[in-house]
This record gives structure tokens, C-alpha cells and sequence, in this order.
């Protein structure tokens, strides 16, 4: 089925035609968000791609870029931190 796969990514079609499959938003399986919510009567929602059918809910206002790039370090991050 892939019907998780497009909620995880809903680009998954255009992102593999365009010969980038390195950019897709893999489904991780956990069937947490989209078949528990479902069972239990609650609105589907993806963990990889949270804003899975919030369409109408989202205001997604675009990313503005930094006029000049910094150098930043981080310090004392854990791997949980930098995963």
C-alpha cells in the first residue's frame, strides 16, 4: 500500500520522477499517527510529516532566507541532539 508513504511525503510521485529519490520523506512504519488515530476515532497525522492532513488547519508562511551567512557552532550536543 501507499497510502502511508504519501502521507509521510505527499511530493513522493513528483520527487521520484524528478530522479531524486535521496529527497523523498521515507515512512518509518510506526502506524502511530495515521492507523492508531484512526482505530481510535482521532484525526489522521503522520510522524514524519506532521502537517499530514492539517491542509486547511496550517498557515505555512514562506522561509526567508539570511541576507548573510554566518558561522555557528554547536557546542555539547548529545547524538540525540544531532540526529
Amino acid at each position: 500500500s501507499m497510502a502511508r508513504p504519501f502521507l509521510a511525503d505527499p511530493e513522493f510521485v513528483a520527487k521520484a520522477a524528478a530522479g531524486t529519490p535521496a529527497a523523498i520523506n521515507t515512512c518509518i512504519a510506526c502506524n502511530q499517527a495515521c492507523l492508531d488515530h484512526i482505530f481510535g476515532g482521532k484525526m489522521t497525522s503522520c510522524l514524519v510529516n506532521p502537517r499530514a492532513c492539517h491542509e486547511t488547519e496550517l498557515v505555512i508562511a514562506p522561509v526567508e532566507t539570511a541576507a548573510q551567512r554566518n558561522r555557528i557552532a554547536v557546542v555539547g550536543a548529545g547524538p540525540a541532539g544531532l540526529a
